[in-house]
């Protein structure tokens, strides 16, 4: 029993955006809008400067916008580890795929299993009932298909998505709502105000007495590094959101949003740069300079989202007949 469902495969998306693609491409349905609500950065508390950052995903709890601009309905239920594996055989039989909300150290086809803890998604699409095996796909890592017992995936499993396919049929209206939404919240929202979280990250790299507690305890594996790991996960939102742009660009026939979704995969690229000098930084004996240079880029990108943002709420309020 196994579904005909092909994973996706594109680096620009991260491992729950994928996953929706995935589904969206298979119900013959637009995925760009997946990068909906991924602007924002929180900055909190945390040991270590990469503990107190992460991805503000609005998409994550926005059922509504994934069913709109997808035609993917998804019920959310709590994995209860003694019952899950029956009902989820149920809803295979009824061609129903199901989202896994996991983490990462209980996936064996990974190089975390049983290493790091980090919040995952894959997809189950079958079962293999004479090696009692689910059949997964997740696209995130591997476009291969997966094979795995339930007793190896199930202690990382918090809840699990039931998934329908519908039709979507969103509005012209609905796109410009996103953008507005989206850009207010990363230019205007008060007690939790991106470009400012931006600059907190900057003043911590900026003024770190010890980079070394960073990755210490992580060895070779640069990828598990918090740090590194959540730098690259805003390079990735940055990336995906300027796909967004220019997908909207396209469907409203607006060419000023498509030149604005390339600043924006400027930005995104400007992350990136950031992800591999902290790399190459972590790599020599002295800190200060570099990370002194560091926090100036950093401040430097902060200016050119805010100055993007600001282009591109503008040419949605003149889109829009000065709304």
């Amino acid at each position: 029993m196994q579904l005909d469902i092909l994973p996706m495969s594109d680096p620009s998306y991260n491992c729950f955006h994928i996953a929706v693609a995935t589904l969206a491409v298979h119900n013959k349905s637009e995925y760009q809008m997946i990068a909906a609500g991924s602007l924002g950065i929180n900055y909190g508390e945390g040991i270590r400067i990469g503990e107190k950052i992460s991805i503000r995903s609005r998409y994550l709890i926005d059922i509504d916008s994934i069913n709109k601009f997808h035609g993917i309905a998804v019920e959310f239920k709590r994995f209860r580890k003694e019952s899950a594996a029956s009902e989820i055989i149920s809803y295979l039989e009824s061609a129903t795929p199901l989202i896994m909300f996991s983490d990462l150290y209980w996936c064996p086809w990974t190089l975390a299993y049983q290493k790091y803890n980090f919040i995952h998604m894959f997809i189950i699409i079958g079962f293999d009932e004479a090696h009692q095996q689910f059949i997964c796909i997740d696209p995130y890592f591997t476009t291969e298909v997966i094979k795995v017992e339930y007793d190896k995936i199930s202690p990382g499993i918090r809840n699990y998505g039931i998934v329908k396919f519908e039709r979507a049929a969103p509005l012209l209206s609905d796109y410009y709502k996103t953008l507005n939404d989206d850009l207010n919240d990363f230019l205007y929202n008060e007690s939790n105000n991106t470009i400012q979280n931006i600059l907190k990250f900057a003043d911590d790299i900026e003024n770190c007495s010890d980079f070394k507690k960073e990755f210490e305890g992580y060895g070779e594996a640069l990828y598990a590094v918090p740090l590194f790991e959540k730098v690259r996960s805003i390079y990735i939102c940055r990336c995906s959101y300027s796909r967004l742009l220019k997908y909207i660009g396209n469907k409203l026939d607006n060419d000023e949003l498509i030149l604005l979704s390339d600043d924006m995969l400027k930005c995104a690229n400007s992350w990136r740069k950031i992800r591999d000098r902290l790399i190459k930084l972590s790599m020599r004996s002295e800190y200060t300079a570099g990370l002194i240079s560091i926090a100036k880029t950093i401040r430097e990108i902060a200016e050119m989202e805010k100055e993007n943002a600001i282009e591109i709420v503008n040419l949605i309020n003149v889109a829009q007949g000065g709304k």
